[in-house]
Parts: C-alpha cells; sequence; structure tokens
C-alpha cells in the first residue's frame, strides 16, 4: 500500500521539525516548507492526503491558505494548527473546509490521532470505491446482454442474482 503524503506548513523552525519527525515516525512521506506560495506551489504539482498548516504565516493567513488549498486540491484533508486560536478562527476554518483546527503547543499523540483518523477515512474510501468497482464488475459479467445505469435496473438484477 502506498505511503500518506503530508506536507507541512510553518514557519516556525521548531515547529516544522517537530511535526516532520513525528510524522515520519509513522513511515509517511513527509515534506516540509515555511512558504505559503511554496506550499500551494506543491499542492498543484502533487497529491497529498494531509496538508498541516499553521494559521499565523508571513504573507498569508492560514485561513486564506486553507481556502486556496480547497481549491487546488479539494481532496487533501487539511489541518490547521495555531498558538492564537480564537472560536471566531476555528469555526471559519471548519466553514473552509478544515478537517480538524489545534491549539499549540500539542502532544505527538494528538497530531498523530488525527492524522491515523484521516489515513483510516482515505483507507475506507478507497476500500469502498473498489467494492463499488467490482459490484459493476459481477453485475455486467453475469448479464453482458443488459447495458443499464438505473439504479432501480441494477437492483433488480442484483436480485436475481441472489434468487438465482
Amino acid at each position: 500500500m502506498k505511503q500518506a503524503s503530508v506536507l507541512i506548513l510553518d514557519d516556525e523552525v521548531i515547529m516544522r521539525d517537530f511535526l516532520e519527525e513525528t510524522l515520519k515516525r509513522k513511515l509517511l512521506n513527509v515534506e516540509c516548507t515555511a512558504e505559503p506560495y511554496t506550499a500551494l506551489k506543491k499542492l498543484k504539482e502533487k497529491f497529498y492526503e494531509i496538508f498541516i498548516t499553521d494559521l499565523k504565516l508571513p504573507y498569508l493567513n492560514g485561513l486564506e491558505v486553507l481556502k486556496k488549498s480547497k481549491e487546488i486540491s479539494p481532496y487533501t484533508e487539511v489541518v490547521l494548527i495555531t498558538a492564537y486560536g480564537t472560536v471566531e478562527s476555528a469555526v471559519e476554518a471548519m466553514k473552509l473546509g478544515a478537517f480538524d483546527y489545534i491549539n499549540k503547543p500539542f502532544k505527538p499523540e494528538e497530531i498523530e490521532l488525527i492524522v491515523d483518523t484521516i489515513i483510516k477515512r482515505f483507507a475506507e474510501e478507497k476500500e469502498e470505491k473498489e467494492e463499488k468497482e467490482e459490484e459493476k464488475k459481477e453485475e455486467t459479467v453475469k448479464f453482458p446482454e443488459i447495458v443499464t445505469n438505473s439504479k432501480q435496473m441494477i437492483d433488480v438484477l442484483k436480485l436475481i442474482s441472489r434468487v438465482a
């Protein structure tokens, strides 16, 4: 199975290093940057399952980065981290599509739990998609002369297969 990729954006070297070390221990592919525009460029060039970004950044704030990142890569889950958290910014982050919002300082276990949850979700979605594709293959093999996109007709064909 492919390792999940994580992009970290934080202008504080200590926090970047902490996150990178924590997540590399989980055998994840981790890339870091201190510059928001570099992070957005990386998101255009490669798919990351997880994007961890600070709220307070030079040039762009974390909410602007979150919004732009969701436009570039809507399936990437974004986690906002901040030492300047407010209820308003947390609500805004969730409205813009953040997966989570956590206040600094946090323990390695907290970020690991969030990352594990995201990875598990991706794995479940992939498994579900594969099951649906397998079901479609079975339907066409059992009834190659019947071509349909109708959900009701597909249900009837499934019923016929079970009865047979």
